[in-house]
């Protein structure tokens, strides 16, 4: 007899395959149109589609007899990296306008250390300089984003 032996991975699969359909249902709404000539559904449908595939592998391997359930985790909260987290997003929002895309990228970059500890500085100022230079080089350049480069004085 097969029994589920792994619970939470059944209930996820389940769920990527409820979200995905939905998504996909919802999205046959807009224009489909192509490959080649893409409308408005058609990112929504395909994405849609692979979170549903997705979801019944992941529910499908949850059947499997003899799959090792995971262990209970405790359900203690480690706060410093849900708050640093949180904090770059919103340091993110308030400043981009104001600081502009190079300081609000190293900005970000800098605060979001404080979510794990063990880093040298040095190493979080190299990322947050190469960082920046890709965020400038897609975002502005690449991409003709209307943000601010540089934060507007005056």
């Amino acid at each position: 007899m097969r029994g589920i032996s792994d619970k939470r991975d059944f209930v996820a699969g389940l769920m990527f395959t409820t979200f995905g359909l939905a998504v996909a249902w919802i999205s046959s709404g807009y224009e489909i149109g192509s490959a080649r000539a893409m409308g408005a559904g058609y990112l929504p449908l395909v994405l849609g589609g692979l979170l549903a595939v997705i979801g019944l592998v992941i529910a499908g391997a949850a059947l499997r007899q003899g799959t090792p359930s995971l262990p209970r985790v405790s359900p203690r909260i480690d706060w410093q990296p849900l708050l640093a987290i949180t904090a770059t997003v919103v340091l993110f929002a308030l400043v981009i306008q104001v600081a502009g895309v190079v300081l609000t990228t190293a900005a970000v970059v800098i605060v979001s250390r404080l979510a794990r500890r063990g880093y040298a500085w040095w190493e979080t100022l190299i990322l947050a300089a190469a960082l920046t230079a890709v965020c400038v080089a897609v975002f502005y350049y690449g991409l003709g984003l209307q943000f601010p480069l540089w934060p507007a004085f005056g």
